[in-house]
């Protein structure tokens, strides 16, 4: 990879975010770029091809097995509604939250 290619450390985070997270805006935020411009430079850091090639080796890496983000969302929403006991559907409640990026906690 010549110099032009390399990736710097935020991109490289905003890469691994992606595949954790396959959305950009938030992969953004999460590598630490300014939300407010966070959708426009995912955006642009999904048209290089470097940043692109380094996602799909990273998401090679991600064995086949794990559940997806919908997948774990589906789970905590049916725990949420069916579960008898008020403190299990609390906490699905705050997963869902998290998961959709509706909760923050200093403490986490």
């Amino acid at each position: 990879m010549g110099k032009k290619d390399k990736l710097t450390p935020k991109q490289v985070n905003f890469c691994k975010w992606y595949v954790v997270t396959r959305n950009g805006t938030q992969a953004a935020i999460k590598a630490g770029y300014s939300a407010k411009a966070a959708k426009e430079t995912a955006s642009r850091l999904l048209t290089k091809v470097n940043v692109l090639n380094f996602i799909e080796e990273e998401q090679k890496k991600v064995p086949d097995n794990i559940p997806d983000k919908d997948a774990i969302l589906q789970f905590f929403k049916h725990l949420m509604y069916t579960s008898e006991k008020e403190t299990v559907r609390m906490n699905a409640a705050i997963q869902i939250a998290k998961i959709q990026g509706f909760y923050r906690n200093e403490w986490d």
